[in-house]
């Protein structure tokens, strides 16, 4: 999915025209989530738009009351809300406990980081529990899939997604954890 293409775009905001196919695809790249189907007519793929009409949501999640916030909704709770909410979760995922970007993160983020079998859980105060990063990229992942269905009225029976990792992103992934294509294939 090349996510810098005008193209993309373009398709992304002439909507009424598209007959989406069953399948969606998704790709983290560079701390954002990018949603692509397959247009039946054109037989290109087009970026889905989120929420507030872009085509990037930022990986950042909140837990505000009964409710969990994601991309910039999630984003505007730093301020009064920084203890429940995470961002640059792309950056955790697959990292042992004591790798340097998880304590990276612990000292520049301010989160509670709890150590268990080698990996690391995240603290939520206002619930009172603990979470693992790719169990709150996957309530992302639910969230913006479930955006993505209601703002195109539109069932996606599948999904398939990616974790783009650039040479120039801090996050190092060993060999044993690459299948060998770019992006990596989770």
């Amino acid at each position: 999915m090349a996510t810098n293409s005008s193209s993309y775009q373009e398709a992304a905001l002439t909507l009424p025209d598209i007959e989406l196919d069953d399948r969606l695809g998704i790709e983290i790249d560079g701390g954002n989530i990018y949603l692509a189907a397959f247009d039946k007519r054109t037989s290109k793929s087009i970026l889905l738009l989120n929420e507030h009409d872009q085509i990037a949501t930022p990986t950042t999640v909140a837990f505000v009351d009964d409710e969990i916030l994601v991309g910039e909704s999630a984003s505007r709770q730093l301020d009064t809300n920084a203890e429940n909410t995470f961002r640059h979760l792309d950056q955790l995922l697959g990292q042992l406990f004591a790798s340097g970007v998880i304590q990276a993160y612990v000292k520049n983020e301010k989160h509670v980081v709890v150590q268990q079998n080698n990996r690391c859980l995240l603290r939520i105060p206002n619930r009172n529990k603990c979470m693992s990063p790719e169990d709150l990229i996957a309530l992302m992942l639910a969230k913006v899939t479930h955006v993505a269905a209601t703002k195109y009225n539109h069932t996606f029976q599948s999904a398939s997604w990616a974790l783009r990792i650039s040479d120039s992103c801090s996050v190092r992934r060993s060999p044993s954890m690459c299948r060998g294509c770019n992006p990596c294939w989770f």
